[in-house]
């Protein structure tokens, strides 16, 4: 039942490839994020995964839940994801 409400969010950074959003964690008093290659599987079962900095991520993309698909196609128009770029502040 959760699946139905779940979002999936995708994360861009500069130095690597789109990633699913796994987790946020502190480590050291600096925050990361936890991302999976989803589209990169080797070998069945494993997912590879990397962690980042969040001062390394340029955007987030959350993608529309399959219930919000669902309604939205319902009533005639497209669910829509949201872009959020991350902005830098200097000094």
């Amino acid at each position: 039942m959760r699946k139905l409400f779940k979002t999936k969010k995708i994360v861009y950074s500069n130095r690597l490839q789109p990633g699913e959003l796994v987790r946020i964690f502190y480590f050291n008093g600096k925050k990361y994020v936890r991302i999976a290659f989803t589209n990169r599987v080797k070998i069945n079962g494993t997912i590879p995964m990397t962690d980042i900095l969040m001062d390394e991520v340029t955007g987030i993309r959350k993608l529309p839940s399959p219930f919000k698909k669902g309604i939205c196609n319902l009533i005639g128009i497209k669910a829509r994801a949201t872009y959020y770029k991350m902005q830098r502040l200097n000094g």
